[in-house]
This record gives structure tokens, C-alpha cells and sequence, in this order.
């Protein structure tokens, strides 16, 4: 049996990874003696209602116990605010008599008017039920409402924010929602320019990949199923990332092969699962503004991200730093992915035309000294201190992509300076003579390599929340330098040709 077949459901039972961390402050902020309602926020499918499910099962009975009547619903069951209003009513009095509670006649009467009311009458009857459901019974109301993300079109034409902050705004009626989407709630509020619904709850809840105690969980867990993965843990992380959803959809193709294959190869069989996957991310990110200054900041240059869009990307948890504070994407495989996207997203054309005229510049200048024979020969020649590691990694981004079925097809052959980093070209560049500056690009060393140490700075690698190369006067600089290095490589191409 593949424990893995309920890849893409809620998990729930014995294959759910706890986030202790993320479910502590849910409960601290909704159930303390203070409470108040809050957002759970997280990128698709990184167990979101997972952790909701988790603490609804097992916090239901004791929550009725202390006066909390819990409900878990999620909004793609409804069609309208009518529908969903009545619903909760429905819920709530269910919940009521499943625990053998008399419920007054006064109630029962708000009840019926509530699922007889029309449209325009179904909120206030709501409104009186859980006012009277807490005034005469002492039971306030605890919501967690999943797939928030669709109040934008359910909401769209009334005002549905504004019904749900009274709802926990007012002492009267007092009803604690825990919001789950994928967009923060004051971006939802703010597209529909509605009540301030996200003034009312505090700092978002971010569920994002698993960090090292849950991946230790995670990989338990499978280890008692029969999947030992210690020796192939690290390879894995560093291919797909700790993404709950990706990892999942991995060992249940790994499991189905019986944990024989080679990480790569179980992710070169089933690569059109996972670029599915990549699209779907993408898709969410280009929604939400994002995408663009993520791929600035994994490839450079940084010319239009924000100090906030870094933030938001930083608390998704679809970056990460490494020892240096250098940008990465969250899975080598998704770096990859995003790195054959860079032609069909046209973020920084200036920047595409720089890159790609500073690699041809290479090309050409290795050509004439080495013949076509240039590629092994720099690979070798460069086979020292912190070129090692650079060469090392275009090597390994050349793979990846020319094993990609795209240009597997194609037939398209990718050298080691198409895959090398911005960084690694102008190491290259930092090691050549005063000569070729001189007589090729016509402009002095020095004065290349002060254009290149800035755009090194700006380009995407830089230290958390460093505003100052995020302004307007840097970013109009660095554009300034690329506009002077794409005219002298042209001038050098024109003279030659």
C-alpha cells in the first residue's frame, strides 16, 4: 500500500506532520483568555487546511466544553452570502443538539426565520441567532472559514466584509474567525475597497515549507511506513525543497518505484507533474505581484521589487538565504524551472539585452583564443578557488536544462556560460587583461569593473532588508551602467562584423 495515495487531500491520521509552532499561536490568539480572530495565510497546497483540520478535530469537543461552539467550513461550498449565512445557522443549532443541549423556543424561532429568510434578510437573522445563542445559552461562536481567496468574487457585489467584522467586531455577537487563504486578508479588503476586515486581526499566520523539526517528523513518519530515505534526505530537500505538497507528490512516486530509483531520475520520469506544479505556484505569484520580483531577486537585476514584495516572499517562505545572504529559490528544481521562464518574462529587457551581450562577449573572446575547443578549456583552466564552485554550478544548471524535455526536444545545445551566474560572468570578466578592455571594449578596466561591482550589488544577492539599493537613485544608476556596457559590447560587435 502507497501511504502517499492521499497525496492532494487534507492529511489528517497518523501521515499529518504537526507545525507546533504555527498551531500554538493559532490557538493562543483565538482560544487564550484574550482572544481575537486572525489569518492563516500560505501559498497552495503548503497545509493550510491540514493544520485547520488538525486543530478542529482535536480541539472540537473541548472548545463545547468551554462554551465554544467550533465550525469549519470553507467557501467554495457556497454560491451566495444567503447560502453561507444559513449554513452557519444550520451548523450551529446541529452542533447544539448533537450535545443533547434544550434549546429555547426563542432560539428555535430565530432559527426558522433564518432558513426561510430571503437574501437581503438572511445576515440580520444570523446576527439575531448568535446574539441570542450566547445571550441565553452562554456559547459564542468559533469559524474557520477556508478558501477565503473566493470572498473576492462571493463578496464582490455587497458588503460581506463589512457583515463579517461586525460579526467579530461587536460584543454582542462576538464570533471568532480564523480566515485561511492564500492572499493576505488586507489585500482582499482592499480589491473590493470594503471595510477594513484586516485591521481587526492582527499579523498574519504564515504557514510556509517545513522547517528541520518537521522535516524529521516528515521523514519519521515515512521511515515507520517502510521508506527509509536517510541516505537519500539531502538530495531530496535540495531537488524539491521542504514544500509539503511537492515532498508528498515525490514519495508517492518514489514509493510506487520502490525507493529504487535515483532522486534525479524520479524527478526526470515524472518531470511534467512537477513543472504542473511550478505553472500553478507561478500563476499564484503572478497574481499577487510577485513573480516578477522574485525572479529579479533570484537573477537579477533588482530594478523595480519593493522592500514589502521582498517581505511577502520572505514570509511565504518562497526564498531563502544561504550562509551568505545570497537569494535562492526554495528547490534547486524550482531555480531551474524559473531560469527557462526568464525568456518568456520580460521583466528587465535591458537588463536580458546586458546579460545576454556580456555572455557573447565571452564566447567571442574565448573563440578566438582557444577555437572551438573554448568551453573545456575554461572549464579546466578555471578549475580553482572560487571559479571551482561557480563552474561547478553552471555544469550542474547545463544538466538540468538540457535534460529538460523542452530542449531534450529541441535539440538546442546550452554552453557553460549560457547557465553560468551574473556573478560568475563578471568574475570572468574581473580576470581579464587590460588589453582586451583596451583594444576591444575601448574603456578602462577600472572603469568596467566599479559598473560591474555596483550592478553585482544591486543585480539580485543582498542582505535582508537593505533599503538602500532598493532606491529610486541606485536603480536609476545601475540603469545608467547597463546602458554604457551594452553600448561599448555593440560597438565591438559593429566594428567586427
Amino acid at each position: 500500500m502507497n501511504i502517499y495515495a492521499d497525496t492532494g487531500k487534507i492529511i489528517t491520521g497518523k501521515r499529518y506532520v504537526s507545525r507546533p509552532k504555527i498551531e500554538k499561536e493559532i490557538i493562543d490568539r483565538t482560544m487564550g483568555e484574550v482572544y481575537g480572530s486572525v489569518s492563516v495565510v500560505g501559498m497552495q497546497r503548503m497545509g493550510k487546511s491540514s493544520v485547520m483540520a488538525h486543530l478542529y478535530n482535536q480541539y472540537y469537543e473541548s472548545c463545547f466544553e468551554r462554551s465554544i461552539i467550533m465550525l469549519s467550513l470553507s467557501l467554495n461550498e457556497f454560491n451566495s452570502l444567503a447560502h453561507f449565512y444559513k449554513t452557519i445557522g444550520e451548523m450551529m443549532i446541529e452542533a447544539l443538539e448533537d450535545h443533547d443541549l434544550d434549546i429555547p423556543s426563542r432560539i428555535e424561532r430565530v432559527a426558522n426565520k433564518l432558513e426561510q429568510a430571503d437574501d437581503d434578510r438572511a445576515y440580520n437573522q444570523l446576527t439575531r441567532l448568535i446574539r441570542n445563542v450566547k445571550k441565553m445559552l452562554g456559547y459564542r461562536l468559533y469559524i474557520i472559514l477556508d478558501e477565503f481567496d473566493r470572498s473576492r468574487k462571493m463578496f464582490k457585489n455587497n458588503s460581506g466584509y463589512a457583515q463579517l467584522r461586525s460579526l467579530l467586531y461587536n460584543s454582542e455577537t462576538d464570533v471568532t474567525f480564523v480566515f485561511v487563504s492564500r492572499r493576505m486578508v488586507s489585500e482582499l479588503d482592499k480589491q473590493l475597497d470594503e471595510s477594513n476586515l484586516s485591521g481587526t486581526l492582527g499579523t498574519p499566520i504564515y504557514v510556509t515549507p517545513y522547517n528541520e523539526d518537521e522535516l524529521d517528523q516528515y521523514f519519521t513518519i515515512a521511515k515507520e511506513a517502510g521508506y527509509d530515505m536517510d541516505h537519500k534526505r539531502e538530495a531530496l530537500i535540495q531537488k524539491i525543497g521542504a514544500y509539503p505538497h511537492w515532498l508528498d507528490l515525490f514519495m508517492y512516486r518514489l514509493v510506487d518505484e520502490d525507493n529504487n530509483m535515483a532522486i534525479d531520475d524520479v524527478f526526470n520520469h515524472y518531470a511534467g507533474t512537477f513543472y504542473d506544479e511550478f505553472d500553478h505556484l507561478n500563476a499564484i505569484l503572478d497574481d499577487q505581484e510577485l513573480l516578477h520580483p522574485l525572479m529579479q531577486l533570484i537573477f537579477g537585476p533588482v530594478f523595480d521589487c519593493t522592500i514589502s514584495q521582498l517581505k511577502s516572499l520572505e514570509d511565504y517562505g518562497m526564498i531563502q538565504y544561504d550562509a551568505n545572504s545570497e537569494v535562492e529559490a526554495l528547490a534547486k528544481a524550482y531555480e531551474t524551472y524559473l531560469q527557462s521562464k526568464r525568456k518568456d518574462i520580460d521583466f528587465a529587457p535591458k537588463w536580458r539585452e546586458c546579460e545576454r551581450l556580456l555572455r557573447d562577449m565571452l564566447k567571442d573572446h574565448y573563440h578566438e583564443l582557444y577555437g572551438d575547443n573554448w568551453e573545456e578549456t575554461i572549464i579546466h583552466m578555471y578549475d580553482y578557488g572560487d571559479f571551482k564552485s561557480m563552474i561547478k554550478d553552471a555544469l550542474a544548471n547545463q544538466k538540468d536544462i538540457m535534460t529538460d524535455h523542452v530542449h531534450y526536444a529541441s535539440g538546442i545545445y546550452v554552453d557553460v556560460l549560457d547557465t553560468a551566474s551574473t556573478g560568475m560572468l563578471f568574475a570572468l570578466y574581473s580576470v581579464l587583461e587590460e588589453p582586451f578592455y583596451n583594444d576591444k571594449l575601448k574603456i578602462r578596466k577600472r572603469d568596467f569593473m566599479d559598473m560591474t561591482k555596483h550592478l553585482r550589488l544591486v543585480r539580485n544577492k543582498f542582505a535582508h532588508n537593505n533599503e538602500e539599493i532598493l532606491k529610486l537613485e541606485v536603480r536609476q544608476q545601475s540603469s545608467s551602467y547597463v546602458d554604457q556596457i551594452v553600448d561599448h559590447i555593440n560597438q565591438y560587435f559593429n566594428r567586427i562584423q
